[in-house]
């Protein structure tokens, strides 16, 4: 990550754009709002830049995509790398870049496009995938006892947390959180894993693959659980075409979930 930074801020700092380092990763091919960038051709680009080869296994490719493609579709947009080279790297050039969006309004319009894909995206309904974390918690405050249901999306990289009351029959509005937008402790999960692995009978790699698979799902369960608050209202039904195609009922008043700021990064939440 460290060197990705160093090279999009020496690109900036010569005088490129966001819409030209794009351009130039696409081979100078005219831009529009369409076109994606492949992990292939991100890899190359970022060879050209910075004038030197970028060493990554299939793996960590995919992560480092990851962090620009908010929509999950394995590519980047202009929208999208825009979004990261102003927000997420730490340098003078790139913040003077955000503020003089910000002044002229193209920011706004932007942030509108991102939530327009979105949006867009949310009409497919997809499986929520397989439910990882089956709880309760007691909130003191208002007394109530709240079930917790977790179910991960490996596809789109989405964490659907499902709440009621106990004993109750009426379902709360889901959540809606993307795994890699929780700012949890890497090297805390790590530790985790390694041990879980370690304590466990498991002989062939393939076990120990599940073993640490299930460690990492409890370590971001136990972040979010955590992170829930409620406050009390009436529940509501969350936005028709949900990305997960999971609608809730109108109920009387009652506790609503939310969860408190996990990062600065876009993620989908009621």
């Amino acid at each position: 990550m460290e060197r990705l930074e160093t090279v999009m801020t020496k690109a900036k700092e010569s005088g490129l754009s966001a819409d030209k380092i794009f351009s130039f990763f696409k081979g100078g091919e005219k831009l529009n709002r369409s076109v994606r960038l492949t992990k292939e051709e991100f890899l190359s680009g970022l060879e050209k830049l910075g004038d030197n080869v970028f060493v990554l296994t299939s793996k960590e490719l995919d992560e480092l995509v990851e962090k620009f493609d908010t929509d999950g579709d394995g590519m980047i947009s202009l929208d999208e790398f825009r979004t990261y080279c102003l927000f997420q790297i730490p340098s003078l050039a790139w913040r003077a870049e955000r503020q003089r969006m910000e002044k002229s309004g193209e920011m706004e319009l932007l942030k509108a496009r991102l939530s327009s894909r979105l949006s867009e995206l949310s009409r497919f309904v997809v499986p929520c995938g397989d439910e990882f974390c089956s709880t309760s918690k007691l909130f003191w405050r208002t007394q109530a006892n709240i079930r917790i249901h977790m179910f991960y999306c490996e596809p789109m990289d989405i964490i659907t947390i499902q709440l009621c009351l106990e004993n109750a029959r009426e379902e709360m509005s889901p959540i809606y959180v993307r795994k890699k937008d929780c700012m949890i402790s890497k090297t805390e999960l790590d530790d985790a894993v390694t041990t879980a692995v370690q304590t466990s009978d498991t002989r062939t790699d393939e076990e120990k693959d599940e073993i640490g698979k299930k460690t990492e799902l409890d370590f971001y369960a136990k972040y979010l659980i955590s992170r829930i608050q409620l406050k009390e209202s009436r529940i509501v039904a969350p936005t028709s075409g949900t990305p997960l195609g999971i609608k809730a009922s109108y109920s009387e008043p009652s506790y609503v979930p939310f969860l408190s700021k996990l990062s600065g990064k876009l993620c989908l939440k009621n």
